[in-house]
């Protein structure tokens, strides 16, 4: 089983998709990549007068989504950022700067040459504040975010396999997803959702077990034999992984899952897969698998990062008959 991550906070400047404009260039033709580190380019701006750094991100490219047409194009998150930046000993502060004021979100970067914007700074703490009092600052080890700035071309890396891990072998018998499975049978009417299975949350099961009277005859972290309502059944989780990529915003995942459910006459089986959308991907023709949704910066604007194989009605029509 791959790892299973945690979606972290990503930096909240210089937030576009991976790539760049130049047609040479693969990466211009490609999504934010699933590798454990992910960059972006672009180039920047000093304001020594109003201690002012402005962020000028290159072209982009994303599955772009309106009435007409689906068509591989410039993102549109190209815009420029702009932020406050102080220096303070040997570290760099970022504020985002809006309509003539600093944001309530602080970022503390470190590592660079004291006063000067030159070299790589890793984000080191975010803090947010409310009024004048900070709370208590976030901070990483490792660095999950840096800027490396160098005569006005600028890069951004983003190190995904730094978040939180939650196990090396999670447990699946204790996610959300059994917790539905049993509400699913005791109510004698489905609800499922197959990304719960990600979802691990040992108490809530447990509750589940006891509210639903479930007998629990062998279990390991990807199967189970339960009895309930008179009823044996058994799950087994052939495949369920993870894969992390930077949205722009944020660290997600796209994640695949195989299972099967049984009573010992009918078997059920789920099959759910994801993966990032590329030019290739990005055509009328899969519309039903491409998940669109409205740009966070503009929701005139609609566009799909994850294209979704799934047969979860035809595996919901099967678990009816079980019940």
């Amino acid at each position: 089983m791959k790892k299973a991550l945690i979606a972290a906070a990503a930096s909240v400047f210089f937030i576009v998709a991976c790539g760049d404009d130049s047609s040479s260039n693969a990466s211009s033709e490609t999504p934010v990549s699933s590798e454990k580190v992910q960059t972006t380019t672009g180039r920047y701006q000093i304001d020594e007068s109003q201690n002012l750094l402005i962020l000028l991100p290159d072209t982009t490219y994303t599955c772009v989504i309106s009435e007409e047409k689906v068509a591989w194009g410039p993102s549109p998150r190209h815009s420029a950022d702009t932020a406050k930046y102080e220096f303070l000993g040997d570290s760099l502060i970022l504020h985002a700067f809006r309509g003539g004021r600093k944001s309530s979100l602080e970022e503390i970067f470190i590592g660079g040459k004291p006063g000067k914007f030159d070299g790589t700074w890793s984000r080191y703490c975010l803090t947010y504040y409310t009024g004048d009092e900070p709370e208590e600052p976030d901070c990483y080890d490792p660095p999950q975010f840096s800027f490396t700035f160098s005569d006005g071309k600028l890069t951004e890396t983003t190190i995904l396999d730094s978040v939180p891990e939650l196990d090396e072998n999670p447990d699946f018998m204790n996610s959300a997803l059994m917790s539905e499975l049993y509400h699913s049978i005791y109510m004698g009417a489905v609800i499922f959702d197959a990304n719960k299975l990600f979802s691990i949350n040992p108490s809530y099961v447990q509750s589940a077990i006891q509210s639903y009277e479930v007998n629990i005859k062998k279990s390991d972290k990807t199967s189970q034999v339960f009895e309930m309502k008179g009823k044996t059944f058994s799950i087994n989780i052939n495949k369920a992984t993870e894969t992390p990529y930077y949205n722009g915003y944020i660290i997600q995942t796209t994640k695949s899952v195989q299972m099967e459910l049984s009573d010992g006459t009918t078997t059920c089986k789920l099959d759910f897969s994801e993966k990032l959308v590329d030019k290739d991907l990005c055509n009328a023709e899969n519309s039903k698998h491409l998940v669109v949704k409205k740009d966070i910066l503009n929701s005139e604007i609609k566009t799909a990062t994850i294209y979704r194989e799934e047969n979860e009605v035809d595996f919901e029509n099967c678990f009816v008959t079980l019940l």
